[in-house]
């Protein structure tokens, strides 16, 4: 997490680094914040509404947003700039979303869970979020159920999942059978359930987010000591 910069973290900046990405990955999907905003614009024709205070490059804390995505390289998200890029979010031990040829599969190494999910909940959707900001990312109920799919709710995860499922309940389009997306309830359920999740559901109740955020590489250190991948 990083000091937003209004000299560095601009759209333009921003747009050219979601470019170089899909230059690099074509394949790459956006998820997080970003990603829900492409979302929350499909569903509700607002693609600023899903961010905090509308603001697409700050948090509320004051930090640069992330950009957090899905099948892309690690080594190589450690060379862009100026905005930080977060490859592990479901790309770790407790949950991954990863491609097998044309396939994707939803696995959690620490649970040995592995199901292979309908190409309909990955299928790649296109968005322009902001203007000059165009990146690939997945379908809208995707969204709503990688929210707190490691069992644990964050207030903000909670909000974002009221917020998309809120657009979901008042759009009147066309949705994915919500059948499509058991595995994601499945090891929902089985993280909920892990004594571990109600540990760190209490450290975030408890501990500062200013106290989190120093001691962010550590508990990443930590997790891939007990759940590697």
């Amino acid at each position: 997490m990083q000091v937003f910069d209004g000299q560095r973290h601009t759209v333009d900046a921003l747009a050219r680094e979601i470019e170089t990405i899909y230059s690099l990955k074509l394949d790459t999907m956006l998820v997080g914040s970003l990603g829900r905003s492409a979302a929350y614009g499909f569903l509700t024709g607002n693609y600023l509404g899903s961010f905090e205070q509308g603001d697409p490059l700050r948090r509320p804390d004051g930090s640069a947003r992330d950009i957090d995505v899905i099948n892309f390289s690690p080594e190589i998200a450690t060379t862009l700039s100026p905005y930080e890029i977060d490859t592990q979010s479901f790309a770790s031990g407790i949950v991954t979303l990863e491609r097998k040829g044309v396939d994707w599969v939803l696995r959690s190494a620490a649970k040995g869970y592995e199901v292979p999910l309908h190409p309909a909940v990955m299928e790649p959707v296109e968005a322009e979020i902001i203007d000059g900001v165009k990146i690939i990312t997945v379908p809208p109920q995707t969204h709503f159920n990688l929210v707190g799919l490691r069992g644990m709710m964050r207030d903000k995860d909670l909000q974002n999942r009221t917020k998309i499922k809120h657009a979901l309940d008042d759009y009147g389009g066309r949705l994915l059978p919500e059948e499509l997306y058991k595995p994601f309830e499945d090891l929902r359920q089985i993280w909920t359930k892990d004594h571990v999740v109600r540990l760190r559901e209490y450290y975030h109740a408890l501990v500062p987010s200013s106290v989190r955020d120093c001691l962010r590489p550590l508990n990443r250190l930590a997790m891939k000591v007990l759940w590697p991948d």
